[in-house]
């Protein structure tokens, strides 16, 4: 049986994913592999996920391989062969792993690795991506040196959303991955 150090709350997981299939009740599950905590501890080898992982549009065999992260709750499962074990109930939205720009200057990669699981946002003006930040006088502004971290997509939201004048917000999550930076896009 998987042991996890929490069970009865939601936190962020990542792995990558190895195929899919379906429960004992028919229901869609994904198996991700080589699953690490919030906190960077591998906790198993691999684990299924109660719903199908798609971070890319198109045939699951393009998703298979990719690393991702997510929110989710460890819930007990009856296995086929009847035995228990844990499973994850996602909650909220699949981040996909991707390499960092190698435009982004070592200043901003290093702050960001400080903020693992959080969360950023930038908006596209003139067919550009321009990062959400917080300058020194507290108005949120565009910039890459300071970018402004949430802990919650809800509050990056609610504070982001007076300064954006109708742009949409691309949501990005810092994902750390076997000691790798990456930054997540939500699908």
């Amino acid at each position: 049986m998987r042991l996890f150090s929490k069970t009865e709350c939601y936190q962020h997981f990542t792995g990558t994913i190895t195929h899919y299939g379906k429960d004992t009740y028919g229901q869609a599950v994904t198996a991700v592999q080589n699953v690490e905590d919030e906190s960077g501890h591998l906790i198993t080898d691999h684990v299924w996920v109660q719903k199908w992982i798609k971070p890319r549009k198109g045939s699951q065999d393009k998703n298979i391989g990719k690393i991702v992260s997510f929110t989710a709750k460890p819930v007990l499962y009856k296995r086929y062969d009847l035995t228990q074990d844990y499973g994850l109930r996602i909650s909220g939205r699949i981040f996909r792993a991707l390499p960092v720009p190698t435009a982004l200057s070592p200043k901003f990669c290093k702050r960001m690795r400080k903020h693992r699981n959080q969360y950023f946002a930038g908006v596209i003006v003139d067919h550009q991506l321009k990062f959400i930040g917080q300058g020194s006088d507290g108005k949120i502004t565009e910039t890459v040196e300071n970018t402004r971290y949430f802990e919650r997509i809800s509050g990056l939201i609610a504070n982001t959303t007076p300064y954006l004048n109708g742009h949409t917000p691309v949501i990005f999550k810092v994902i750390i991955y076997g000691d790798i930076l990456f930054m997540g896009i939500a699908r």
